[in-house]
């Protein structure tokens, strides 16, 4: 079974957009590639966790499902949904001075839930569409990664050209 991780603000919503519906060229280029590749799509984005974070309005969720099914595209699974957490660093200086900052940590991010997904469901191959990256290389996820290269104009057929290549290559998943 071949995979599309999707993201959605800054892949099929362009960053500015006035309000949360999908652009119909983004749902068309992703049913071209769903189609070229025979592929499922399963939504990595902060979108799947509305009902529980509620970080968008439950509408913009089923809008979203809405618009894909009139295109016959169906969301075939979310990854699973880490708590993020944090990691505190301190730094001495030469002069003595202590410096403290709060980085997220890589096992509680994206990369790391793509990563889980995998290791839990059989994949031929899968591409990793986001305009992020969330240490995908520190989980072996890097090579099957298209950064969307203008968030603000979101999926463009250079990265469904990419993401193609990508999927038409068997993969072996690193174990983490």
């Amino acid at each position: 079974m071949k995979i599309i991780f999707l993201d959605i603000d800054g892949v099929m919503l362009p960053i500015g957009s006035k309000d949360k519906l999908i652009p119909e060229d983004k749902i068309l280029l992703l049913k071209g590639l769903i189609e070229e590749t025979d592929s499922k799509v399963v939504l990595s984005s902060t979108w799947r966790l509305n009902a529980n974070r509620k970080f968008y309005e439950d509408e913009d969720y089923e809008n979203l499902v809405k618009s894909l099914k009139k295109h016959e595209i169906e969301i075939y699974d979310h990854t699973p949904a880490k708590q993020i957490k944090t990691i505190k660093r301190q730094l001495v200086t030469k002069s003595g001075m202590t410096i403290v900052n709060y980085v997220t940590d890589p096992n509680s991010t994206r990369g790391a839930e793509i990563s889980d997904w995998l290791k839990e469901n059989e994949t031929s191959s899968f591409v990793i569409l986001d305009d992020q990256d969330f240490y995908f290389d520190l989980f072996g996820l890097k090579d099957n990664f298209v950064k969307i290269n203008n968030p603000y104009m979101g999926l463009e057929q250079i990265d469904v050209e990419q993401a193609k290549n990508i999927l038409n290559v068997k993969i072996k998943v690193r174990e983490k």
